[in-house]
């Protein structure tokens, strides 16, 4: 299926592989031309060109793709005076199949992605459970993940949310609030075991993330399992 008619084009035939070839008027994608098709459409189908996307049975979008490709060889041969409005219509629907389809071969890129980030970032992940009591940079953990700082930066937050240094935090936070809620340990050494060597650090990083001062907390809310604002970093560990 080729867009414009301007050019040669060369196919090298394949045993048992019967090939149709639609050229369309580059007019019909024009956002200027009646009845058009439009740029937004016209994507989809472009994506698919550069990647020499081949639509077999095994896709989901490919019956309704065979119908549509079917209904404008049809009206090209009726050559009757709605055709033309006919073969737009189809067209229409075979832009608006490999657009779904193209969504959805995104959304599992997605996935995979994400999948292969997380592998990435595992020794950086694990590091952070192992010396969140210490003092840890983000070279630390980019180093652990052998990755440049910056990219390191970026695909940690895409892949859980949060900053490298704000998943190290409310780690942090996640263990300071188990130890007010279940030991009677002062405040002071809480905070350093958590990994705040600042007293004032602690203190102000408690009262951003879950609403009150540490004293305070373990006063109201001691009996409570889970502190309010402190969000979960995405691991179960």
């Amino acid at each position: 299926m080729l867009l414009g008619c301007e050019e040669s084009y060369v196919f090298t035939a394949m045993e048992n592989v019967l090939a149709n070839l639609i050229v369309f008027d580059r007019r019909l994608f024009s956002n200027s031309y009646a009845c058009s098709l439009g740029r937004e459409a016209l994507a989809p189908i472009l994506v698919m060109a550069r990647n020499c996307r081949l639509l077999t049975e095994k896709d989901t979008c490919y019956p309704g793709v065979l119908a549509s490709v079917e209904t404008i060889w049809r009206e090209a041969e009726a050559g009757s005076a709605s055709s033309p409005l006919m073969a737009v219509a189809m067209l229409w629907q075979l832009a608006a199949l490999l657009k779904k389809e193209i969504e959805r071969e995104g959304s599992a890129l997605g996935t995979v992605r994400e999948a292969r980030n997380k592998e990435r970032l595992e020794p950086a992940i694990r590091f952070i459970y192992q010396h969140y009591d210490q003092k840890v940079t983000l070279a630390d953990l980019a180093r652990e993940a052998s990755m440049s700082v910056p990219n390191f930066s970026s695909v940690f937050r895409r892949t859980y949310g949060l900053s490298p240094m704000e998943y190290l935090n409310r780690l942090r936070l996640q263990n300071a609030v188990d130890l007010l809620q279940n030991t009677d340990k002062k405040i002071i050494d809480i905070a350093e075991e958590c990994g705040f060597f600042s007293i004032s650090n602690f203190i102000k990083a408690f009262n951003n993330n879950v609403g009150m001062s540490p004293s305070r907390y373990r006063k109201e809310c001691g009996a409570l399992k889970d502190a309010p604002g402190v969000g979960e970093t995405g691991d179960s560990r």
